[in-house]
């Protein structure tokens, strides 16, 4: 009976959380008013500093005081009121928090709450916190915008450091720590799944990481492939701690379409030009540099029919 319970909880939770989120706002968090078990509902934690709690799902509600960054909340309800700020839509949400023997209730935006948020497996006491931190137009393209997310780290409710990552995508998903994945002089590297968020080849996805260590974010590496049949390209990054990794090292591969021969093969010839190649890095606590060990480049064709 306890394994049916948990289903119905978790098909309510999924149906109801996609009819919800058909409301054309950029972030849609579920509230516990939404599901059959409200109180087993998980906690979210704010993502802003200095955020302001109101009395009324709007910026002009009465002001009943400041929770800051890192603070855990309950989402109790949402609004049907929609807001907007600094690009981002979002409806506000009524929370609830703790404060040593203090329980406050009131409304926040939406975009104040960050969307994962998990411990460092280097330091427990540190909690790194991600979100949407802005929304704008692409200079160059008239129909696409670009995404920005904040990426912070809270120690006993202080901000010991914070990013801002551009994302080909409006939201991302398995956010986690990696631990230092076998390498040495490293703390933790986060790991930031990105979606294929637009329709049709050809778009983003992959895997964004961050290298954190001595208490600030010290590289970025993205693993960004384009999924487009025979044309797709990939980049994938290999650890230490993985399967096929290499003590001290990290391994980079990439598979890609050789443009320049590719500029060369005529309209009706099914031939593609590929190159996949290995590269090897070493981390000296600040930055990937290149391995004395010789990569490997192999250049090979493929035919298939074109649909």
């Amino acid at each position: 009976m306890r394994y049916l319970l948990t289903y119905f909880t978790l098909l309510y939770s999924s149906v109801f959380s996609f009819c919800l989120g058909q409301d054309k706002t950029d972030i849609y968090i579920l509230p516990a008013s939404a599901y059959l078990f409200p109180k087993e509902v998980s906690s979210h934690y704010l993502l802003a500093d200095s955020v302001s709690l109101r009395e009324n799902p709007s910026s002009i509600g009465r002001f009943l005081g400041v929770l800051r960054a890192g603070a855990k909340v309950m989402v109790l309800e949402d609004s049907d009121s929609i807001s907007t700020i600094k690009g981002i839509k979002s409806k506000w949400y009524k929370i609830k928090t703790q404060e040593g023997d203090t329980q406050r209730v009131g409304w926040v935006w939406g975009g104040f709450i960050a969307s994962h948020a998990f411990k460092s497996k280097d330091n427990l006491d540190v909690k790194f916190l991600i979100g949407l931190d802005r929304i704008s137009k692409h200079p160059k393209y008239e129909y696409q915008f670009e995404y920005k997310f904040k990426v912070k780290a809270i120690q006993d409710s202080i901000l010991i450091s914070e990013k801002i990552i551009d994302v080909p995508a409006s939201y991302v998903r398995d956010v986690k720590s990696l631990g230092n994945a076998g390498l040495n002089n490293l703390d933790d590297i986060i790991a930031i799944g990105v979606p294929c968020a637009s329709e049709g080849c050809g778009c983003p996805t992959g895997i964004i990481y961050l290298f954190w260590n001595n208490n600030e974010f010290v590289q970025r590496l993205d693993a960004i492939g384009f999924p487009d049949a025979e044309f797709s390209e990939s980049t994938e990054y290999i650890f230490p701690s993985d399967l096929e990794g290499e003590k001290g090292m990290i391994i980079k591969r990439i598979s890609m379409v050789d443009q320049k021969k590719q500029k060369m093969v005529k309209q009706d010839d099914d031939t593609v030009h590929r190159i996949y190649s290995i590269e090897y890095y070493k981390w000296n606590s600040k930055e990937l540099t290149k391995a004395s060990k010789k990569g490997i480049i192999k250049k090979y064709t493929i035919t298939t029919p074109f649909f």
